[in-house]
Parts: C-alpha cells; structure tokens; sequence
C-alpha cells in the first residue's frame, strides 16, 4: 500500500523486461529506463555491473554466462546477495 500522499499506485516493486525490443526496467513509482547491454537491480547492484561490464565483450561467453559472473561477484562481497544462482536461458526465435 502506498502513501496516501502518493499520486499514482504503487505496488512497491522494481521490475526488469528482457524482450525481442530490449530491456527495460519498470520502476516502483511505473517510471520506465531503457537500457542498452545489461542491466542489474538488487543491493549487490554496483557489484554486479561491474562484473558484467568486465566480462561483456569476452569472447565466447554466453550472455547466461555473464549474467552468471555479475550474481556471483556481487554474492562475493555483498552480505545481502545469495548463491547459488538458479537460471533458465530462453532461446529467441529467429526473425
């Protein structure tokens, strides 16, 4: 619930959208961000883009692999990120 000094609905909630048309992230007040390679959202944020950034343009990794990397540097030194990383990697269909 939000405050009831609050102009819009909040649910309190960030949301990130990985699509066909990029990758977006929907704030908790529905304000919407574009972002162009990656993105992260979390406390171990700061830790997990500069893991992704370090590793983006690495030959050979998947972009699960990056990801991967980014959830486990943060895990490393941020208390409140936890392993292990479960993902699930979708397989675009072809235009």
């Amino acid at each position: 619930m939000g405050d009831k000094e609050d102009t819009i609905e909040s649910s309190k909630f960030d949301v990130l959208i990985a699509n066909p048309h990029g990758i977006f992230g929907v704030g908790a007040h529905r304000t919407v961000q574009e972002y162009r390679k990656f993105y992260a959202i979390g406390t171990g944020t700061d830790l997990a883009l500069g893991a992704m950034y370090a590793a983006y343009d690495r030959p050979g990794l998947s972009a699960e692999q990056v990801a991967r990397l980014a959830v486990e540097a943060a895990a490393e030194f941020d208390d409140s990120t936890g392993l292990p990383v479960i993902s699930h990697a979708v397989k675009l269909r072809r235009r």
